[in-house]
C-alpha cells in the first residue's frame, strides 16, 4: 500500500483557504451541514470555544479528511446539534481506496483521543458499514433515526393531496395569501426576525420552548445567511396573511436537494393547519426551481411520512480502539434504552423526544 500523507490542524485553516469544500464537492455526500460556511458559522456561535481538530489524509491519490472539536477526552464533530447531516469526508473513488483513507484519519483521531462520536453519518452513504468493517476499532450505534425525503415526481400527486387544497382554501377565506421567497442575505436577514417570533410563539406555554429563546442560536442563523453570503444556498419562504407573516421556514437548495430545515407559523391560527399550507408552498418552490428531491432530513413526524417516498436512516456513532470503552459504552446504552422504556409506558417519551429533536 502506497504510504499516507497526513496533515493535522488545531484550528480552522482548511475551511478557509478552500481546500475543505473541494473535498466536500468531490465526495458522495455533498451536503450544505459539511459546506465550510456552515461549519464556521456553527464555531463561530456555538462551538463554545472548544479545540478544533482537523486532519486530511491522502493515499495514491484517494483523499478524506475529518473535522472534530472538544478536548481529547470528549472529542465530536465539529458542527454538532443543529447539522441533520454530517460525515468523514472521503472523495470519490474505488471502495478500497476510501476505506484505507478512513482507517488512517480513524487511526489518527484515535491515537490522540480514547474515543471520538460521530453524528448525522447517512446510511446510505457507505460511512458508517466502511466504519464496521475496520479491524481494531469498536463501532457502537448511539442512535439510528429515519430521514425521509420525496422524490420530486411525486410532487404533483402531493399537491393535489386533499388537506393541503383544503388548508390552504381555508387561510385564503381569512384574507390575501401570499408567498414570498428570499434567498439573498439581506432578504433573509429582514425575514428572519418574523421566523424567530413565529417560531417563540408556536413553542411558548409547552414543554418543550423554543430554541430561539437563546440568543446563540439566532446569532447562529444570523451568521450562517452572513457567511453564505450571495448566491448561497440559503431560502426563507414566508407565508403572509394580509401582509402579517403566519408561517415561515428556513431552508437550502443545494444541488437538486430542497431540504426542509427550520418551520415556524402562527398558534392563533393552527385551526387552519398553516404548516400544511408552509408545505404546500415549500413544494411549489422546489418544482420551480427544478429540485429533484425534497429532504426531510431527520425525525419520523407523521406529515413527513404521509409525503415521502424513501426513508433514510441517520446514526451516531461511539467509535473507540478500547474493548473496555466499548464495553462500557454498550452497557451505559441498556441502561438509556430502559429508561426510555419507562418513560414512554408512562406516557412522557414523546414530550422528551420533541425537545430533543428542536435542541
Amino acid at each position: 500500500m502506497s504510504e499516507a500523507t497526513v496533515d493535522v490542524h488545531r484550528d480552522l485553516a482548511p475551511l478557509l483557504d478552500g481546500r475543505w469544500d473541494a473535498l466536500v464537492a468531490a465526495s458522495a455526500h455533498d451536503t450544505v451541514f459539511l459546506r465550510s460556511e456552515w461549519l464556521l458559522a456553527w464555531a463561530e456561535t456555538l462551538g463554545d470555544g472548544l479545540p478544533v481538530w482537523i486532519c486530511s489524509a491522502e493515499i495514491a491519490g484517494n483523499r478524506g479528511a475529518i473535522a472534530l472539536s472538544g478536548e481529547a477526552s470528549k472529542r465530536e464533530m465539529l458542527g454538532r446539534g443543529p447539522s441533520d447531516y454530517l460525515d468523514v469526508v472521503v472523495a470519490a473513488g474505488d471502495e478500497a481506496g476510501r476505506a484505507a483513507v478512513l482507517r488512517t484519519l480513524l487511526d489518527r483521531a484515535l491515537r490522540e483521543a480514547p474515543a471520538i462520536t460521530l453524528t448525522g453519518l447517512v446510511a446510505d452513504v457507505g460511512t458508517p458499514a466502511r466504519l464496521r468493517g475496520l479491524d481494531g476499532s469498536w463501532v457502537t450505534t448511539l442512535r439510528s433515526v429515519p430521514a425521509p425525503t420525496m422524490d420530486m415526481d411525486a410532487a404533483p400527486a402531493a399537491l393535489r393531496k386533499k388537506s393541503i387544497r383544503r388548508h390552504t382554501n381555508g387561510l385564503r377565506r381569512l384574507g390575501d395569501v401570499q408567498v414570498e421567497v428570499a434567498t439573498s442575505p439581506n432578504a433573509i436577514a429582514a425575514a428572519l426576525p418574523a421566523l424567530f417570533d413565529l417560531h417563540v410563539r408556536r413553542w411558548a406555554g409547552t414543554s418543550t420552548p423554543s430554541l430561539f429563546l437563546d440568543p446563540r442560536q439566532r446569532a447562529f442563523y444570523e451568521r450562517v445567511v452572513a457567511r453564505f453570503g450571495v448566491g448561497g444556498p440559503l431560502r426563507l419562504l414566508t407565508v403572509t396573511l394580509d401582509g402579517r407573516p403566519v408561517a415561515a421556514h428556513f431552508g437550502m437548495l443545494h444541488r437538486g436537494i430542497y431540504t426542509w430545515y427550520k418551520p415556524a407559523f402562527d398558534p392563533d391560527l393552527a385551526a387552519t393547519s398553516p404548516g400544511e399550507v408552509l408545505l404546500g408552498a415549500l413544494i411549489e418552490d422546489a418544482l420551480a426551481c427544478g429540485a429533484h428531491e425534497l429532504d426531510f432530513t431527520v425525525g419520523d413526524e407523521p406529515f413527513k411520512l404521509r409525503f415521502a417516498t424513501r426513508v433514510r436512516r441517520v446514526v451516531d456513532l461511539h467509535v473507540t480502539a478500547s474493548p473496555g470503552r466499548a464495553l462500557g459504552m454498550r452497557g451505559y446504552l441498556r441502561v438509556r434504552d430502559a429508561a426510555k422504556r419507562r418513560l414512554e409506558e408512562s406516557g412522557r417519551w414523546d414530550t422528551l423526544r420533541k425537545a430533543l429533536r428542536r435542541s
